[in-house]
Formats: C-alpha cells, structure tokens, sequence
C-alpha cells in the first residue's frame, strides 16, 4: 500500500477481508501498522510496528509466508515500512474455507462487521490511500491437492491423529 498519513496521525483500514466471524485485516491504530488475523473469532492473531508512522508518504507491505503443506497451516506475517522491516509475527492458524460469504474485500474503509473489536467501522483511513496491490503467491503442490477436496484432507488428518 501506498499512503499518505496525515498531521493527524495514522488512523484507519488500509484494506480488509471478512470479519468479525473470520478474516484479516491491514490498517493504522494509533498510528501503527496493524496485521490483525481472525481465525473465526475462536483465535486472533495480530502483528504490531513498534513505532508510529511519521507524518508523509509511506510504503506498508505486508508478505505473508504460509507454511504450506496443507490447508489451515499458519505462516509468518511480516510488516515493512518503507523498504524494512518493522514487524513480524506467527499466524498460529488460517482458515481452511472461504474466508466470508457475507463479507467483502474492503480498501480505504470496513463496510461489514470490524475484523477486531478495537474499532467501530467504517473505521474509514483518515490520510491519503494511493495505491493498494495484493499479490497471490502460487501454492505448494501439497497444499494445492488438500485445497482440492478439503474435507477429505480434514478427514484424514483426524484419521492420522486418532
């Protein structure tokens, strides 16, 4: 994302999927990058800059690095500010399914229920919001074939621990 944070400070969505039933979100809390992951409102996960956006033109990338495997694995989120990196954290989990049917892909604002509690929406960005990439990554075979048919890969998973 490119943006622009204002006098004001940092505050608002950057872009978010789902919702308060599952999904993640990118935004600017108090004027910090926030990775807010929500694992069906049963585990959230969330990574934090330390530090508060300046005033001016930044570049926020977020690289997720999912473990792959299989379907539900976490994976390591990492926050950049500008070309280095301010944060990283583990995504213990990750949806194995569709992440919302009832909720959209935002940017700029949330227009459904919030992805955490810690915001009332629209919760709409309050600096200037340039542009906004999303970049899919290809999967791993494994994952790939789990992705496939994922109830059978559930299934044999609770074969294999049982």
């Amino acid at each position: 994302a490119d943006i622009e944070v204002s006098e004001k400070g940092g505050e608002g969505v950057i872009a978010t999927q789902g919702g308060r039933f599952g999904g993640w979100g990118l935004f600017m809390r108090q004027g910090k990058v926030v990775y807010h992951y929500n694992l069906a409102g049963v585990q959230r996960d969330e990574v934090v800059t330390p530090e508060k956006l300046a005033p001016g033109r930044h570049t926020i990338l977020l690289d997720f690095a999912y473990d792959g495997g299989d379907i539900g694995q976490g994976g390591l989120a990492k926050l950049s500010v500008d070309g280095a990196v301010a944060a990283q954290g583990r995504i213990r989990q990750t949806l194995f399914s569709r992440i919302a049917l009832d909720e959209t892909l935002d940017i700029g604002l949330d227009t459904g229920t919030p992805i955490t509690e810690d915001y009332q929406v629209p919760f709409a960005f309050n600096g200037g919001l340039k542009t906004v990439t999303i970049e899919l990554k290809p999967m791993d075979e494994a994952t790939a074939a789990a992705a496939v048919n994922p109830l059978k890969s559930a299934m044999l998973r609770k074969i294999l621990q049982d």
